[in-house]
């Protein structure tokens, strides 16, 4: 793409580049999709969902033990440019009140019960965490969380 911009073939030097990003954006996926462990706290994980639109993307994996299932969903809000990812922060911040939780990482949530579902959720390096269960007890969905590796998408994100 560099040699075509010198070139002054900008608009095929555009093309090219966002031909790059598609492609290293795929493996960034992959990559965190690899951080996602095979089992967490006796459920185990099954096929992965991933979605992209304007910006947002969302890995998902449901993990199941018997007839329950746990969710665990990590939301990327376009990067920390993005101004909807300092939003998903506040709204962590200032939404519900809600039981605070301490995670791995030294990363705190927030737990929400309502009837039969529980959801946690927690931000992680411009990521929004979302662990949640409507078949799962509160404390199962708790051991998904604390097990969850938070420390290994924190490295990721830092470079390490």
């Amino acid at each position: 793409a560099v040699s075509l911009a010198k070139e002054g073939k900008i608009a095929e030097a555009i093309k090219e580049a966002e031909w790059g990003m598609g492609g290293l954006k795929e493996l960034d996926r992959e990559a965190r999709k690899n951080l996602f462990p095979e089992k967490l706290a006796g459920f185990g994980g099954q096929d992965f969902s991933d979605q992209s639109a304007m910006g947002v993307t969302v890995i998902e994996r449901i993990y199941s033990k018997g007839n329950k299932d746990i969710k665990v969903s990590l939301t990327e809000i376009g990067g920390s440019n993005n101004p909807l990812a300092g939003m998903a922060a506040l709204g962590q911040m200032f939404g519900q009140t809600s039981n605070q939780i301490r995670l791995s990482g030294r990363v705190n949530g927030s737990k929400n019960v309502q009837g039969n579902r529980v959801e946690i959720t927690a931000s992680v390096q411009n990521q929004m965490l979302s662990i949640s269960s409507s078949t799962a007890s509160e404390e199962e969905v708790v051991g998904v969380a604390k097990e969850f590796p938070i420390e290994a998408f924190q490295a990721y994100y830092s470079g390490n």
